[in-house]
């Protein structure tokens, strides 16, 4: 099953994320880098049960799942660049067995 969902993953995404290192004085500072390029199809939110609860609280923004390979390192806040748009991601759908990994994403302006 895993080999037919990533079949069916037809564009690229670039995962960024933000962490914050040292500045050298004492204080921190936050600096963004690449995690990985993995194969993704994006989609509408609010297919299943669990996504339909995540949209009703995002009001006013314009929402997605994207959907990655099964163990792919994605957590919330990491940022993903598909195309030209960038997106964050406020939620990772947990399964009991993953076949792919679903991320609910919000687009960045």
């Amino acid at each position: 099953m895993r080999d037919t969902q990533y079949e069916a993953l037809p564009e690229t995404a670039t995962i960024r994320r933000t962490t914050e290192t040292s500045d050298g004085m004492g204080g921190r500072q936050p600096a963004t880098s690449d995690v990985g390029v993995t194969p993704c199809r994006l989609a509408p939110l609010g297919q299943s049960a669990q996504e339909r609860v995540i949209a009703e609280r995002l009001t006013g923004m314009t929402a997605y799942v994207a959907t990655l390979p099964a163990g792919t390192d994605v957590r919330m806040e990491d940022e993903i660049s598909i195309g030209m748009r960038t997106l964050r991601v406020i939620a990772v759908l947990g399964r009991s067995y993953e076949t792919a990994r679903r991320v609910v994403c919000v687009e960045m302006t």
